[in-house]
């Protein structure tokens, strides 16, 4: 069972991911007002390019923590199961 410790920095962790997709959705609604101002003139814009760098940052970002939360719960899920192979074994060998 996760301890206070474990869910302390778990809460932390989908903390950040929140920070981060509400940076993500803020840099898209940005996006979405100049591209409606702009109407064809993108191409050479520094804002619209600066916008979509963040956005690309912020989702990177993202992706790195939740692949960082994937693999610390595939361990701690791995620990979880051989624990309870080892109580299994230590039971079934005091019934022998």
């Amino acid at each position: 069972m996760a301890d206070a410790q474990e869910l302390t920095r778990e809460r932390a962790f989908l903390h950040d991911v929140g920070v981060n997709l509400n940076g993500a959705l803020f840099i898209v609604e940005r996006l979405i007002e100049e591209i409606k101002e702009e109407e064809g003139r993108l191409e050479n814009d520094s804002e619209i390019e600066r916008l979509f760098n963040n956005l690309a940052t912020r989702l990177a970002k993202i992706d790195s923590q939740v692949k960082s939360r994937h693999n610390l719960l595939s361990e701690l899920l791995d620990l979880e199961i051989q624990n309870e192979k080892r109580k299994s074994a230590l039971r079934d060998s005091s019934y022998k």
